[in-house]
């Protein structure tokens, strides 16, 4: 009874944070890119970029702090530059960026993912909805909705969760970007319990133009019965990177270490190769596959996946009033 009274207050609380952000969106969705950047001028050596703003800095001065000539407002060029490599990098892996989505944009994923070397013995394929919404500057939410696919009788079938996005720092000079997402399981699938809570946090750095090196510690409350022997508090880390091969193909490699989800076995390893690709502005289509390195078959052996992500932007938000 108090899982269904949470689960209804969610949804509530969520339907009436959104309901008038939608209401004020304009008449139409503009569609916009999601994640690459526009690499059709010419590249600028870092000698000349910072010739130009130390020139434009003179002019400002010169003209006084009142001249419309001021460009004390305008960011720099590695502020622009930082803000053109912040962007996600959504997928049935691990990993992710500490960037949260655009405010007013609407993005979301259909997955379909398959693993082998079960202890089970079966195979497993889950279809996987994920949608996150940019409610406000530096924050968005999340919703999941995992559902495994021919075994539809699994305990736990149907759940969703739901995610709030919150980034903290953005990235600065030697500073990454950060941030924390916070996670529920709300027990609404087949005969399921409890309500578990996950915390991750994210660190993001440009190390070049095209290349991100990503860091997300993370760490689960599990409350309900759902898994026979499972473990109550799960912990792990990703680290990996993310290598914008051409200006449309986005390449994504991680490694994970995690506690088991059972009890008495030992913490597993597991490697993921992945590629983004944008063939049309605001679409998306990727690929995956994942390694078990323990051989144990606890979390699966190998596996892989494809999915497709759309985004609309020009939505409501709270940044808006």
């Amino acid at each position: 009874m108090r899982a269904r009274q949470l689960t209804a207050f969610l949804v509530t609380g969520l339907t009436l944070v959104i309901r008038p952000l939608l209401a004020s969106a304009d008449g139409g969705m503009a569609l916009k890119t999601v994640g690459v950047t526009n690499q059709s001028e010419p590249p600028v050596s870092s000698l000349a970029r910072s010739d130009t703003d130390k020139s434009k800095k003179a002019e400002a001065e010169s003209a006084g702090p009142l001249s419309l000539d001021s460009i004390a407002d305008e960011p720099t060029t590695q502020e622009a530059e930082a803000s053109e490599r912040a962007y996600g990098i959504g997928g049935p892996w691990r990993l992710r960026s500490a960037d949260a989505v655009r405010p007013g944009q609407l993005s979301i994923r259909n997955e379909m993912n398959w693993m082998t070397g079960l202890p089970e013995g079966d195979d497993s394929v889950r279809y996987g909805l994920s949608i996150d919404y940019g409610i406000a500057p530096m924050h968005h939410l999340t919703l999941e909705l995992p559902a495994e696919i021919g075994d539809g009788v699994v305990t736990g079938n149907g759940d969703f969760r739901l995610g709030w996005h919150w980034q903290l720092l953005k990235e600065e000079d030697w500073k990454p970007s950060f941030a924390i997402r916070n996670y529920i399981r709300v027990p609404s699938g087949h005969e399921s319990s409890g309500v578990d809570y996950e915390l991750r946090g994210l660190f993001s750095k440009a190390v070049s133009d095209r290349v991100r090196v990503h860091f997300g510690p993370f760490m689960e409350w599990v409350n309900g019965d759902n898994i026979e022997d499972g473990r109550d508090f799960q912990w792990g880390a990703a680290i990996g990177t993310d290598w914008l091969i051409t200006d449309k193909l986005d390449m994504i490699v991680d490694y994970v270490h995690e506690t088991s989800d059972f009890e008495g076995f030992r913490n597993q390893h597991s490697l993921d190769l992945g590629f983004v690709w944008e063939i049309k502005p605001n679409h998306k289509i990727g690929i995956n596959t994942r390694c078990g390195l323990d051989g144990d078959g606890v979390n699966g052996d190998w596996g892989a996946g494809i999915f497709y992500t759309i985004a609309l932007d020009g939505l409501g938000h709270l940044g808006d009033r």
